[in-house]
């Protein structure tokens, strides 16, 4: 596809605009550690990209999902220092800025959490869809990156979605627009690749 016919580009957050690896390696430790968990950080990472309560559920956690979930993401904030910005993440979103691209997000990450960080480091987006307590279905559901179209009136074919996981390319698929791999991510373009 063109570049230069978008008029829309929508970012993940973890892995894509942020390194946000070693905080939840920390925030993952506490929990497993707090809730009894018997699942190691690796297993974790492989989910990544879906809503934390998928995440759960995938690694076969099904009791006390929201309480999880709460003391996760309470720990994840105490440590949101860890969380830093890829160093090319302000120059691009200044460039867009510039030529008057629209921006949005499309993340699993919750609403506080994000809003938080994109004020920490002055980063300002024409559309926000964060996890919102469910409001929305998460990815791979397209739900998010739909809203984020409707509310800025923009078509398909302008907007491409830039993630880093398997899960972001099914969203981008399943809302029909266009992918970009964003190779210095959690996960390689040969391991989306492989599983189709």
């Amino acid at each position: 596809f063109k570049m230069n016919k978008k008029k829309l580009i929508i970012f993940d957050v973890d892995g894509v605009l942020f390194d946000s690896l070693k905080n939840m390696e920390i925030a993952w430790e506490y929990t497993k550690n707090k809730f009894k968990i018997n699942v190691g950080f690796d297993n974790y990472v492989k989910y990544l990209g879906l809503p934390f309560t998928a995440i759960l559920h995938n690694l076969g956690i099904n009791s006390k999902k929201q309480e999880i979930q709460k003391y996760y993401q309470l720990i994840s904030e105490k440590n949101l220092n860890l969380i830093i910005p890829f160093k090319k993440t302000q120059k691009i979103i200044g460039l867009l800025n510039k030529y008057q691209i629209k921006i949005a997000i499309c993340t699993s990450k919750d609403v506080r959490r994000t809003k938080k960080l994109l004020d920490k480091y002055n980063l300002k987006f024409d559309a926000i869809e964060a996890d919102n307590n469910n409001q929305r279905k998460g990815k791979p559901q397209p739900d998010q990156i739909l809203s984020i179209l409707d509310k800025l009136k923009i078509n398909k074919k302008y907007s491409v979605y830039i993630g880093d996981m398997y899960i972001d390319y099914l969203t981008a698929k399943n809302a029909k627009i266009d992918y970009l791999h964003a190779g210095w991510g959690y996960s390689k373009i040969n391991q989306i690749l492989n599983q189709y």
